[in-house]
């Protein structure tokens, strides 16, 4: 139907060929930009092509304006069809894939050219009887100039056309860029978090592309569930400190069950020996934590020293900078005086008149000198001032640095105290623990009274978890960790729960493993 459409307004049906063709999104806007202004050029080339050769004499006046009437008529019919040859559903020339943008121009070129052959071409006697072939018209020079006037155009689009596809290309790299940045400002920080042991934190899915949401839900939910096991390990270890007292109703067998009394003893030592071992590794982190704070008490004191000399540096600059405003002072008097002086010496040369012109000129330089000296010590003033001001706030800050490393130094002492309190109280409790292993291994050789022997045992073990769980809770508000629980926690009421406890163990650590692989 479109062919036929075309064909009443003058295409040759041997000229114009309709195929499909497959042309980009992005090259198809560029065409609906484009062919409006071809047409439009083209239009107005032809024409002024028509007036060239009728002032020439090539073609006379009727000649003219029959043409330019029969090819308004053509081109008009183009351009309604400009659309059809943008989304590339017609396209007299088309016969490949390959660059589409740069073919439908040449058959945009063509089908202009093919409209204007028609209209001079067709027999003189079926359009115009009355008109006389005209002489000089120069057909192929004219197809020339057409052909011509489209090859600049279809430079321009091609250049067009590069344009556009370098804006393509860095928006692809604006987007690769953006999502490099959400990656980094959403991704990373939760997991560094999660890798330093603090799981609270969640990332965001709705602010990832698709392709990452689902790896951000993933990284949730473990997350989730490594709070979920560090749950469990607290429970764990209340529940490992509560089975103490499991420990304590055991003793009550040891009367009825002789033989079972030299197992409570040997169970009883073994865990004086957990205990005793406990106790020694606090007492060597205690050790790490005072040299810990004797390094940064130390430090402190330097901070302290350090700003009590800046402190003396900035006082130093701020009588300087008092000096330097009365010298600016003195500059500006010395300014005024120099200026007050040139004018005086100026109105004396005028007085003087031809005699005293050079000698005013030296006057005029002098006062233009002194005026640009009073600027330059206004202007340093003002600096200085601002300096002093600068000084003076720098001077608040160190002083209130110092305050502040004063305050540490004395926490830092009453943590020192404390900690040596509870390196007292760890030996103490070492001591009482060698004392209650040699008390087992004595209870061990006199089997042949074990019912006195069972119930010192009892009253043995009341003790040692009575000091198992103060020496425990003594560390952890000493230290600020809780007493590894194998201390007072293996018992033989206990047992069931150490694969549990062992299993999670192992399972934390794997997590945690890998979350620290992943902030690092």
């Amino acid at each position: 139907m479109r062919q036929d459409r075309l064909n009443e307004h003058g295409f040759r049906s041997d000229r114009t060929a309709f195929v499909a063709s497959t042309i980009g999104q992005g090259e198809r806007e560029a065409l609906r930009l484009v062919l409006p202004i071809l047409g439009t050029s083209a239009k107005s080339g032809i024409v002024s092509c028509l007036d060239s050769a009728q002032q020439s004499g090539a073609i006379d006046g009727n000649m003219q304006g029959r043409l330019k009437r029969s090819l308004a008529q053509r081109l008009d019919a183009i351009l309604d069809n400009q659309d059809d040859l943008a989304r590339a559903e017609i396209d007299p020339v088309l016969t490949e894939a390959g660059a589409p943008i740069g073919l439908v121009l040449a058959a945009y070129g063509q089908a202009i050219e093919a409209a204007i052959t028609t209209i001079v071409e067709q027999p003189r006697q079926r359009r115009w009887p009355s008109l006389s072939k005209p002489e000089g018209v120069d057909l192929t020079a004219v197809s020339a100039l057409v052909k011509s006037v489209f090859a600049d155009i279809e430079a321009m689009v091609s250049e067009r056309a590069a344009r556009l596809e370098d804006t393509f290309k860095r928006e692809a790299e604006a987007r690769r860029l953006d999502t490099r940045q959400r990656i980094e400002t959403v991704l990373l920080p939760p997991l560094q978090h999660a890798a330093r042991g603090d799981t609270g934190r969640r990332l965001e899915p709705a602010r990832l592309p698709d392709s990452l949401a689902t790896v951000a839900g993933t990284i949730n939910a473990v997350l989730v569930e490594l709070d979920q096991h560090r749950g469990a390990l607290a429970e764990a270890t209340k529940t490992l400190r509560s089975s103490g007292v499991l420990a304590e109703n055991a003793q009550e067998q040891v009367l009825a069950l002789t033989g079972e009394a030299r197992l409570v003893v040997e169970t009883a030592r073994q865990n004086s020996a957990h205990l005793s071992a406990a106790v020694g590794t606090a007492e060597a982190r205690l050790a790490v934590v005072g040299t810990s704070l004797s390094d940064t008490r130390a430090k402190a004191s330097e901070g302290d020293s350090a700003a009590a000399h800046t402190m003396a540096a900035m006082a130093d600059i701020e009588r300087s900078a008092e000096e330097i405003s009365r010298l600016i002072g003195s500059v500006d008097d010395i300014a005024f005086q120099t200026n007050l002086l040139a004018l005086n010496a100026g109105i004396e040369a005028a007085r003087a008149g031809d005699a005293g012109r050079g000698f005013a000129v030296v006057a005029s330089e002098v006062r233009a000198l002194a005026e640009r000296s009073a600027d330059a010590a206004k202007d340093i003033k003002r600096i200085v001032a601002q300096t002093k001001s600068h000084v003076v706030q720098g001077s608040a800050r160190v002083r209130e640095t110092r305050d502040i490393l004063k305050d540490v130094l004395l926490r830092m002492s009453a943590v020192d105290v404390d900690a040596k309190t509870a390196g007292e109280d760890l030996i103490a409790i070492k001591s009482d623990c060698g004392l209650l292993g040699q008390g087992f291994g004595r209870m061990a050789e006199t089997f042949d009274a074990i019912d006195r022997a069972g119930q010192a045992a009892k009253a043995s073990i009341s003790h040692i978890m009575s000091v198992a769980l103060h020496g425990g809770s003594h560390v952890e508000d000493r230290v600020g960790m809780p007493v590894a629980p194998h201390a007072y926690g293996r018992r033989e009421t206990a047992r069931s729960t150490e694969p549990v406890a062992n299993k999670r163990h192992s399972r934390d650590n794997d997590a945690w493993g890998y979350l620290r692989s992943l902030g690092a």
